[in-house]
């Protein structure tokens, strides 16, 4: 097949997608076909990379920003939320774990079980699952290790914490397990956010707690350390 003859089948695939309203999907099947082509190319398998003459010619995918929570109260809702689902067990466990942790979504469902230090409550995140290629420790609360607790057993024999539904040999699936859950959240709680936010709110909420406490108004933590979320 000729090169023109690759870039007209690609591009109707691609138009195809596009048109059904999925242009993220469209553009994402467009980098995976140029990753196997160029590949082929390397290997002396094909001439050229198709995909690289579609750069371009796909609409670009509609970006919606959601606000950050800065509201105290807003952040209780969607934590109350969190705490009253009543889905599936690992999901409700893990959205909780994500909420108390601040941590990124990949790094929970990732998570591994001879990371956890309980002696010393800590979650030790190994080097190679880090942005920075440093291992990372995280305090462990102990609403934390509650919830650990509660899943622990569930995961005897596995390596995996927050396994998923379908395979225990599966973390969690972000799209279709997580984000499903998400939704539910969001909707129950009234707020304008996706648990993935929440690393966004608590930088906005300990700036405004650190600008408080050097202008004398307080010390961070202390009008929120008697609440209870």
């Amino acid at each position: 097949m000729s090169q023109n003859r690759y870039c007209a089948t690609l591009k109707n695939g691609s138009t195809k997608v596009e048109k059904l309203g999925q242009r993220e999907t469209a553009r994402r099947l467009r980098a995976t076909i140029g990753r196997v082509f160029r590949l082929a190319v390397a290997t002396l398998r094909a001439p050229a990379d198709p995909t690289y003459s579609l750069k371009g010619a796909l609409a670009a995918p509609v970006v919606v920003h959601r606000p950050a929570i800065t509201d105290e109260r807003e952040l209780a809702a969607l934590m109350l939320s969190i705490n009253e689902y009543t889905g599936g067990p690992t999901v409700g466990a893990a959205m909780k774990f994500l909420a108390l942790t601040m941590a990124r979504p990949i790094e929970v469902r990732l998570m591994r079980r001879p990371e956890v230090i309980w002696p010393s409550s800590m979650w030790r995140i190994r080097a190679e699952r880090m942005k920075m290629r440093r291992a990372h420790d995280v305090p462990l609360s102990r609403q934390a290790l509650a919830v650990l607790r509660g899943v622990w057993d569930a995961s005897e024999g596995q390596e995996l914490v927050f396994r998923s539904i379908r395979s225990a040999l599966d973390p969690l699936r972000e799209r279709h397990e997580l984000r499903t859950a998400q939704d539910g959240v969001s909707e129950r709680g009234d707020v304008l956010a996706w648990l993935s936010d929440l690393r966004r709110a608590q930088s906005s909420t300990s700036a405004d707690m650190t600008r408080m406490s050097l202008s004398g108004a307080g010390a961070p933590g202390q009008e929120c350390g008697s609440r209870r979320v």
